[in-house]
């Protein structure tokens, strides 16, 4: 009797942990902008006479982030205990234009890109980036007798999204050459049982900047090795 009654406490338990642990869109979305709203603001522009950006495919918000629910549902059924929290949060393209046009920026200055081109223009369009995620949050407890199991399981994982950028190289409005190139999303999932919501999405934002950063790096020495070519 003991025993059952140590079940039935420890099930009440993992219900008000359960119950307390969803998390909203409303609190995601505010997670993650005030972790990209500095990135974000002011607008970086880059249009010259020899070097223009161009992020007009990418989607933007007004909010930065938006997020919608995937699946939800809470089971406090007798035998069976189940939570599904599955959201997918978007990131404006915004925020990944700034951070690609200081990266651009810095390039340009370092190896003296207006030299380099030489009377051409280049243009550099962003085709897509890897702006979408899915925060997963899944329970269950299964107690038969005296026999159970139950399971967390808290995850952070990326939509499969190619991060692609195009370029033309312009003489005198004149199309001398063009191409793309593209990077998969090399980012993995995060996974912790007991780390909170919060701490987790900070996280991967984090790996999401520097992931993105080192790939732009990659992406504008492929762009300007091919300009480069005879």
């Amino acid at each position: 009797m003991n025993l059952f009654k140590n079940k039935i406490a420890f099930i009440l338990v993992i219900t008000a942990f359960v119950l307390s642990s969803c998390l909203s869109t409303k609190s995601l979305n505010e997670i993650v902008k005030n972790k990209i709203i500095n990135d974000s603001y002011p607008v970086k522009i880059i249009n010259n006479d020899y070097l223009v950006l161009k992020s007009d495919k990418l989607s933007t918000t007004d909010s930065l982030v938006s997020s919608k629910i995937l699946s939800s549902y809470f089971i406090p059924a007798i035998i069976f205990w189940g939570k599904d929290n599955t959201l997918q949060c978007d990131i404006s393209g915004l925020y990944f234009s700034n951070l690609f046009a200081e990266k651009l920026k810095n390039i340009a200055l370092e190896v003296d890109l207006e030299r380099i081109l030489n009377d051409t223009k280049l243009e550099i369009s962003l085709e897509s980036v890897p702006n979408q995620f899915v925060y997963s949050d899944k329970f269950y407890f299964l107690f038969l007798l005296y026999v159970y199991s139950y399971n967390f399981n808290k995850t952070i994982y990326p939509v499969d999204l190619n991060y692609k950028v195009s370029y033309r190289l312009y003489k005198d409005n004149v199309q001398l050459k063009s191409g793309v190139f593209s990077l998969a999303n090399v980012i993995p999932p995060l996974q912790d049982q007991w780390f909170s919501s919060s701490k987790m999405i900070e996280k991967y934002i984090e790996s999401l900047k520097l992931n993105f950063e080192n790939q732009t790096d990659e992406i504008l020495n492929m762009i300007l090795d091919d300009v480069e070519k005879n």
